[in-house]
């Protein structure tokens, strides 16, 4: 298990932009309110989620991105399982 302290002493705040892979099978909502806790969130520019219709939480995880300024840019796969790049601004 991660959380977001042990995230934090791993990542370099020197860094403006972050781009996270997420694979969790269904536990993409908690990595994601893992990460919102973390000092490098404010960081993140973009996520490549792998979605499932039958694992997960895909509205939610949606409206929380949305709620976070990330917009889907792209999509691979079909209407049931498929990779997502969620982007947004990064102010400096």
């Amino acid at each position: 298990m991660v959380n977001e302290t042990y995230l934090d002493s791993i990542f370099d705040l020197k860094v403006d932009q972050y781009f996270v892979k997420i694979d969790v099978e269904g536990y993409e909502l908690e990595v994601l309110k893992t990460l919102e806790r973390s000092d490098f969130f404010q960081f993140t520019r973009g996520f490549f989620i792998e979605f499932d219709e039958d694992f997960g939480k895909v509205n939610e995880v949606e409206e929380f991105l949305t709620s976070h300024g990330f917009s889907e840019s792209g999509r691979w796969g079909n209407n049931f399982h498929w990779d997502a790049l969620w982007e947004r601004e990064v102010s400096n």
